[in-house]
């Protein structure tokens, strides 16, 4: 006969208990101290999987955004529509820009100050907008593969516009009421020509550039007349110290280093290519260009 030798093992028991053996207690483990360990074993797996997962979206990503799908384009079309509904609730729920015009100096600041905080707004928003990649082109014959934020000339061509409007309004009757058209076409005009330049390579965007500058010098020559009509005669580019005239200039004086910038940076000429100096430059103009305007005119309605 063979007999098998038997082995007893100790039972795995509680560490806590009146029949434990000291001895016993670094080999027993509870029901509950292994299921803890094997939830944390599994978050720390499910952690190392989710930092995979993120490594690879960021390596897969382009930072483009198609076009194509319904769901971007929605969201285009639904962003501009607010955009336009809270332009039509400014100028509806104040005076006619006609009768602005005409109206007491007390009653057309006021609806340039409501004027000001749209552009504010605008501003904003497309500054904001400029954050997605929504709104990146590629500039054709660039070097480096310069991606231009078409938000900013957008808000450029949303803004500049109303604050010519916001001078015409300001002079009153002595300046003639076709300025109310004439003067924010031609900021269009010129910013529409600087946006036809960025997207045109060669020699013709010269050309644009050439035309947008010819637009903007008949631009700012009518500013200096608004300033001799509004002091009908008694005041000039050099000669005067109303407010009107230092507001004018100083729209003149802020606005005219952007053409300036516009032909060092890569969007123009490349003189300059480096990106972050270039982005950082119209920052500058923008925010000093905006700035200086909107609070020396809410200092001339407080006044």
């Amino acid at each position: 006969r063979i007999r098998l030798k038997t082995h007893h093992f100790p039972a795995l028991v509680p560490f806590s208990g009146p029949n434990v053996n000291p001895k016993d207690k670094p080999m027993a483990l509870s029901d509950h101290g292994m299921k803890q360990q094997l939830d944390d074993a599994l978050s720390t797996i499910e952690d190392v999987l989710g930092n995979l997962r993120r490594l690879q979206t960021t390596q897969n990503c382009d930072g483009k955004v198609d076009l194509e799908d319904p769901h971007n384009i929605a969201q285009v079309i639904q962003g501009a529509m607010f955009i336009v509904l809270a332009m039509w609730l400014i100028f509806a729920n104040n005076s006619k820009v006609a009768v602005a015009q005409r109206a007491p100096l007390e009653q057309r600041h006021a609806v340039c100050a409501t004027i000001s905080t749209a552009v504010a707004l605008f501003s904003g928003f497309f500054n904001i907008l400029q954050l997605t990649a929504i709104d990146d082109f590629d500039l054709p014959g660039r070097e480096n593969n310069f991606s231009l934020n078409l938000s900013r000339p957008v808000e450029w061509i949303a803004t500049c516009p109303i604050m010519q409007l916001k001078l015409v309004v300001l002079a009153g009757a002595r300046v003639p009421s076709y300025r109310r058209f004439m003067m924010p076409l031609l900021s269009v005009a010129v910013l529409l020509c600087g946006t036809a330049s960025m997207f045109t390579g060669d020699a013709l965007r010269f050309g644009w550039y050439g035309f947008g500058l010819c637009l903007a010098s008949i631009m700012f020559y009518h500013n200096i007349l608004q300033i001799r009509e509004n002091s009908e005669g008694e005041e000039g580019a050099f000669v005067g110290d109303s407010d009107f005239r230092k507001l004018s200039l100083l729209l003149i004086v802020t606005w005219i280093p952007f053409p300036l910038w516009f032909s060092l940076s890569v969007e123009g000429f490349g003189v300059i290519t480096d990106y972050l100096m270039i982005e950082m430059g119209w920052v500058v103009l923008n925010i000093v260009s905006k700035f200086t305007f909107i609070i020396w005119m809410q200092r001339m309605k407080m006044v």
